[in-house]
């Protein structure tokens, strides 16, 4: 998984993400980096033979506003993914028990069960 990836959006989104993302210590941008290879991991090894989109990993406040996330999102910490099927099946993805899966307007919201 390379930087990029950690925060996907592209164009004005990506680049806000970035700027937020880089500007954390870098302690918290380790655990947010390892968390999302996990998250990842996790989909992936728990769909074999599916192709899988990340579409939304890290979130700046301002990006996660733009696109109606809640105040709490674990997105902002890293702590939350967003996949999309290539082929667009509409069933969720399977994944761990420390995780679940929500499906969102457009993709698949995946992230650490909150206790």
């Amino acid at each position: 998984m390379n930087a990029q990836s950690i925060y996907d959006c592209a164009g004005e989104d990506g680049i806000q993400n970035k700027a937020c993302f880089v500007s954390l210590p870098s302690p918290l941008r380790l655990v947010i980096k390892q968390t999302q290879i996990k998250i990842q991991q996790a989909v992936e090894s728990s769909n074999p033979g599916r192709k899988i989109k990340p579409t939304s990993g890290f979130r700046a406040p301002v990006v996660n506003l733009k696109h109606g996330g809640k105040s709490n999102s674990l997105h902002l910490w890293g702590f939350a993914r967003d996949f999309r099927y290539y082929d667009d099946e509409p069933s969720p993805f399977n994944v761990p028990d420390f995780l679940e899966c929500i499906k969102s307007t457009n993709c698949w919201h995946v992230g650490y069960k909150r206790i």
